[in-house]
């Protein structure tokens, strides 16, 4: 019997719901990796920047190398003008006091600084950490959704491949099954001779 035509949508369907699952795992595996790299980076560097020494940051380790130069300088000033004016080594003192009170001044607003800079790096971490999960379950929810519309589509086109398939074996008179007709066997009718007395025992 040649192969029902029909019946070729059905195969296609099964391939092509193979292939597409394994496309999808693909897609899948792609996509994970991508989102395992945006979590490991920002994991990076939110140990990178919460941990930091504030001043060691770039712009605080200039201030305060530019105060303490500024101290120096200052130091070697107030020496030479009490020399100069005579001014008591507690002058002197209490002049050095007062700059070293601003040096540390701004070691506190620094300090501050940095503070208010961990609790903006904090926020932004758990910020990302949010969409990261986020983009996480969207991507198993995807997943799901891709599974039940391949499931959906094989079923639908298997059935209408079976309806169709059934229809041509009913349509095709090749396929039919016809029934020969019982052979005339002259021995069922015993010692019959007559041609009459054979045409009633076999309407008998």
């Amino acid at each position: 019997m040649a192969f029902p035509l029909m019946a070729i949508p059905l195969i296609i369907s099964a391939a092509s719901a193979i292939g597409g699952a394994i496309g999808g795992a693909n897609a899948k595996k792609k996509q994970q990796r991508m989102i395992d790299a945006e979590d490991q980076r920002n994991e990076d560097v939110y140990r990178n920047e919460f941990y930091k020494n504030q001043l060691d940051r770039t712009e605080n380790a200039a201030a305060l190398q530019k105060a303490h130069d500024y101290l120096k300088d200052r130091a070697k000033i107030d020496t030479k003008t009490a020399a100069v004016t005579g001014a008591t080594p507690e002058a002197v003192a209490a002049n050095r006091k007062t700059h070293l009170g601003a040096y540390s001044d701004l070691i506190s607003k620094i300090a501050a600084q940095g503070s208010a800079a961990r609790d903006r790096i904090q926020d932004r971490y758990e910020a990302n950490k949010r969409n990261i999960f986020g983009m996480r379950m969207g991507a198993k929810q995807n997943q799901v959704n891709q599974y039940g519309n391949m499931t959906s589509n094989a079923i639908n086109t298997g059935a209408n491949s079976a309806m169709g398939l059934a229809g041509q074996l009913i349509s095709n008179p090749s396929t039919k099954t016809s029934v020969a007709p019982k052979p005339f066997d002259l021995k069922s009718f015993g010692d019959a001779t007559n041609p009459d007395d054979i045409l009633k025992l076999r309407g008998n």
